[in-house]
Parts: structure tokens; C-alpha cells; sequence
């Protein structure tokens, strides 16, 4: 019989004693499990919707993804000059072009598949982000977050935007901790043919990383700063001429938002979109539809907007850390919040490509537990008895 004794085992490696420690491998086929299951609510939302909308629900589908699911069969069977702003989406149409022959069955497949490796992805970012023994459960927890995110479910047997945006997101995030600079660019390039917006974006993330990697602890703060200066000088507005992504943001936000923010001046404009885009989701979700039945994407919406919101706190609180790879990873979130904000209209789905990352707010922050998250389940309780929700979901 062998007898451990304390001196024994604190000569044990570290390595040694490190519980639920996970490789690489086992990550994605855990991945591939949890987003496979996932499959099963998304066959539910496609199939047995009107069984559900007898039952009083609504909200089964992303309208954006059934938009770029008959666009892709008219770019491979019409032609692709009969599709307006293709390339604002031609990602998609490349990626999902396999719909056309095997239909919703390879679409779900390589949404399971992206959303297991960017999850893989997240799971080595969080080596360089998290205290050991706190990483695998952080991982456990983000997995579990994106796997049950109804927006998401509801885009996995359709083409979509985001499910790629995703594993490029991540890909980028974890290119630039591990200072792989040609996957940075390459990730990059690859967004802006899924949306161009947000890889200008990231093109300003790239800029911030450097400054804080090869710079000093506030480097990073400094030129995140510089930008944000950048935005309240130079509205969109005035700077439309520069990419055709301004140019159609403005289009869309006179037709969205009309002079609602305009009015207010270009810097107090900003601050309410920064605001809006920041706690809107989480704080004033629409959960209902105007028939009063319950209206899925909403909750998916606020899913994402609770995340969003801890996300944030967990930022903000770790922006000056002198662990490079936090703060990097916070200034990041940061950066693409302003970036997102620089529109015209409040957009927080724009953020959803940062989800993996967002999730720190919830695993690695006590203030997002302990004060996100009440703030996300009380308050739309309180705009809802102040009649200050958003107008109910149209179906």
C-alpha cells in the first residue's frame, strides 16, 4: 500500500495534478457533441413550427438567413449578377454553396463543425487568459452558452453570416495572442466577404493589439482612445465617401433610426448609440409578438445581450491588466463595441462574432455574475411595468 504524504504530493508535478485538464482533440469532439444536440431544437424550430405557433410561440427562423438561403440557390443557379450587393455576402454564398445539392443537411453540418473549431480555438485562448485551474470550467460554461443561444439555433440549418463570423472571430482572437500574424490578416480578409463593416472593425483591432502588444501596459488604452477620438471627430456621416460600407451604414440608418440620434449632435449621438448597443439587448428585450405569444428570437436576442453585457464588465474591469493576453483580449471587446458604435443606428448583433470571449464575463468576473446578470433578469421586468420595451415582434 502506498502512503501519500503532504511532502510527496506537493513534489508531484503541477501537470500531475491538474483535474479535467482537456487536449485539443477531446475539446472539439465535446464541442461536436454539444453543438450536435444543438441540432435537434434547430430540426424542432424548422420542422414542427406551426405544432409550436398553435401552441402560442413565434420566431422560429432568422430572417436574415432565410434571405441568404435563396440567395445563394439564385447565385449557383440565375447567376450571381442578378443578386444585388453580393459582395457584401459572398463569403456566405462560397461557403454555403453545397445547399444546392445537399440542402439543409450540409448546412447544419458545417455549422456544427465551424462552431466546434472556433470553440477548440477558445479553449487554447483561455490558456493564455485564465488561471489553470480555472480554464476548463470557463470553456465548459462558454461551450454551454453558445450551444444554447436560440439565435444561433435557429441559424444552423440555413446559411447565415454569423456562424462563420464566428470561427473567423475567434481564429483572429487567437492568431493575435499567439502573435501569428499571417492567420490575423488572413482572418481579417476572409470577414470582410461575410460582412465588410466588421472587418473594418477588426482592422482597427489589429491596430490596438499591436499597440498593446509591443507597446506598454497602456499602449493599447491609449490608442483605443485615439480611435474613439477619431469616431467623435469624424462622424460616419462625413466619412461615408471613404468605403461603400459607410456609405449603405448611412443609408440604412436614415431609414432605421431616421434623425433620432442625429439630432442629439454627433457626440451625444454616440454616446446613446454606445449605450444602446451596450445594454439593450440585455435590458430591453422584446419577448413577446403582437398576437402575445412568446417570441423566440427575442430570447435569443437577450441571451446574447446578457453575455454582451458581462462581457463588457469583464473588460473594462481587466483593460489595464498587466497580464498582456487579458488585456489585449479585454481592449479588444472594447475596440469592437466602439467600431460597432461608429454606425448609425444601434446594432448589438453585430457583436455576436465575439461570443466565445463575451463569456468571460460569466466564468471570470464576479461583478458580471453578481451584478450583469440580475441587472438582466430584473430590469426588463421593470421597462416591461414601464411600458418601455421595444414595439412587439411582428409575425
Amino acid at each position: 500500500m502506498i502512503v501519500w504524504s503532504a511532502e510527496a504530493v506537493r513534489d508531484v508535478p503541477r501537470s500531475n495534478l491538474r483535474i479535467g485538464h482537456l487536449s485539443s482533440t477531446a475539446a472539439f469532439l465535446l464541442a461536436l457533441v454539444a453543438f450536435g444536440l444543438s441540432a435537434f431544437p434547430a430540426l424542432l424550430l424548422k420542422t414542427q413550427w406551426a405544432q409550436m405557433a398553435g401552441l402560442g410561440f413565434s420566431g422560429f427562423t432568422v430572417p436574415d438567413a432565410i434571405s441568404l438561403e435563396t440567395s445563394v440557390h439564385l447565385a449557383w443557379t440565375i447567376g450571381w449578377q442578378h443578386i444585388p450587393n453580393i459582395r457584401t455576402f459572398l463569403g456566405t454564398v462560397l461557403v454555403y454553396f453545397p445547399v444546392t445539392v445537399w440542402g439543409s443537411v450540409y448546412a447544419v453540418t458545417a455549422n456544427v463543425v465551424m462552431l466546434a473549431v472556433a470553440a477548440t480555438l477558445f479553449h487554447s485562448i483561455l490558456k493564455r487568459v485564465v488561471h489553470e485551474e480555472r480554464q476548463t470550467g470557463a470553456w465548459f460554461i462558454a461551450l454551454s452558452i453558445v450551444a444554447t443561444n436560440v439565435y444561433l439555433i435557429a441559424c444552423l440549418f440555413y446559411p447565415n453570416k454569423e456562424i462563420p463570423l464566428i470561427l473567423l472571430t475567434t481564429a483572429g482572437l487567437w492568431g493575435l495572442l499567439h502573435g501569428k500574424w499571417l492567420l490575423v490578416m488572413s482572418a481579417i480578409f476572409l470577414s470582410y466577404w461575410f460582412r465588410d463593416g466588421y472587418a473594418l472593425i477588426l482592422g482597427m483591432v489589429l491596430i490596438v493589439a499591436l499597440s498593446r502588444r509591443f507597446a506598454f501596459v497602456s499602449g493599447g488604452v491609449i490608442s483605443t482612445f485615439f480611435l474613439l477620438l477619431l469616431f467623435l471627430a469624424f462622424p460616419i456621416t462625413d466619412m461615408s465617401a471613404v468605403d461603400a460600407s459607410l456609405q449603405r451604414n448611412v443609408q440604412i440608418g436614415s431609414v432605421i433610426a431616421g434623425d433620432k440620434f442625429s439630432a442629439l449632435g454627433d457626440i451625444a449621438a454616440y454616446a446613446a448609440r454606445l449605450v444602446g448597443n451596450a445594454v439593450n439587448l440585455a435590458l430591453r428585450p422584446q419577448m413577446a409578438d403582437v398576437r402575445g405569444g412568446w417570441y423566440l428570437l427575442g430570447f435569443g436576442y437577450w441571451q446574447f445581450g446578457a453575455v454582451l453585457l458581462c462581457g463588457l464588465m469583464w473588460s473594462v474591469r481587466n483593460a489595464l491588466s498587466n497580464d498582456v493576453s487579458r488585456s489585449m483580449l479585454a481592449l479588444i471587446t472594447i475596440v469592437v463595441v466602439l467600431g460597432v458604435t461608429y454606425g448609425t443606428f444601434v446594432q448589438p448583433r453585430y457583436m455576436m462574432p465575439l461570443i466565445f470571449p463575451l463569456t468571460l464575463g460569466l466564468s471570470d468576473s464576479l461583478l458580471g455574475r453578481y451584478v450583469g446578470v440580475p441587472a438582466a433578469i430584473f430590469l426588463p421586468i421593470v421597462f416591461a411595468w414601464g411600458g418601455m420595451l421595444p414595439p412587439l415582434a411582428e409575425i
